[in-house]
């Protein structure tokens, strides 16, 4: 297991390859995982959102895990996303991705519910005392509906089994803030690939950004490796060539520009030769006009 400590740097939010007619494609997955390695990213996080693991059944998610975690083979971190209504759906799925290796678990509050404060916090403790390894948080008010605050963040960085936090609020400020208290208590993940990021992480904290599919991994793995080395003129130039092309895919609150975000990502990653898969319904493939700007996009940041 890689301790949270090293848990840094740029990590994809792997999608979860389907076929066309929508069946699981455990050998797809496993040519992605090959990709990542190929990339060298730092780190990964599968059946996370943009994995759709509300999509799939929970011997599917137990299965993407498993090869998640056999494929990998400690080569980097690989965080599991155990997301469910009840705790006793995280921790099942939670229990079974430690068993076959994970080297953490990631889940938000439960979806639709809209808990009060006081009851996600109760949700992860019980989690905790449930599993026996590491917790990731996971703040993501578009799928959630809530928030996290910075007490209740604080609160939840208290609980012995998290270590690491994956702050995906759109109101950034609010991100700062927490980032300023409790930097040096937990592993934070955010939006780090910017200016302002870089400044951000000398003097508050920060260690990773997690992105979906790894579209923009050409400059957020050499961003991260120059700025760990000290060379921040060149961290900048992939901070500013990352960012514009993310400000072309991605809008306020992670809204996908060309259509929903996960069938944007997957059509971009067919258009690159990568064994990204198809959407599975609820979701559909983007239309043509979509997937013609899309192909625009993709060719003014040269990736095609």
């Amino acid at each position: 297991m890689i301790p949270a400590d090293q848990w840094r740097g740029y990590w994809p939010a792997a999608t979860t390859p389907f076929a066309q007619d929508g069946r699981l494609d455990l050998t797809m997955w496993r040519e992605q995982l090959d990709l990542y390695q190929e990339l060298g990213v730092h780190g990964v996080l599968v059946n996370g959102s943009s994995g759709e693991w509300y999509a799939q059944t929970s011997q599917e998610r137990r299965d993407v895990a498993r090869v998640a975690c056999e494929h990998v083979n400690g080569v980097f971190p690989v965080v599991v996303g155990v997301t469910g209504f009840t705790p006793d759906a995280v921790i099942d799925l939670g229990r079974a991705a430690l068993a076959d290796g994970a080297d953490g678990i990631l889940f938000t509050p439960p979806p639709y519910a809209r808990p009060t404060e006081d009851e996600i916090y109760h949700f992860y403790r019980e989690v905790a005392e449930a599993v026996d390894g590491p917790i990731m948080v996971y703040n993501w008010p578009r799928g959630t509906a809530v928030n996290m605050s910075t007490d209740l963040i604080e609160r939840l960085v208290a609980l012995p089994q998290v270590v690491a936090v994956k702050d995906s609020t759109p109101k950034y400020g609010e991100h700062l803030d927490t980032l300023a208290r409790l930097g040096s208590r937990s592993v934070f993940f955010a939006n780090y690939i910017t200016r302002l990021g870089i400044g951000v992480m000398d003097q508050l904290g920060g260690q990773g950004s997690i992105e979906g599919g790894a579209l923009a991994a050409q400059h957020g793995v050499p961003f991260f490796e120059a700025y760990w080395k000290g060379e921040i003129d060149v961290a900048r130039v992939h901070a500013d060539r990352y960012d514009a092309q993310q400000s072309d895919m991605i809008g306020y609150d992670f809204v996908g520009l060309h259509g929903s975000q996960i069938s944007q990502i997957k059509a971009a990653m067919r258009m690159l030769g990568q064994p990204g898969g198809w959407p599975r319904r609820p979701l559909r493939d983007l239309d043509e006009h979509a997937v013609a700007s899309l192909r625009t996009v993709l060719e003014r940041h040269g990736l095609l």
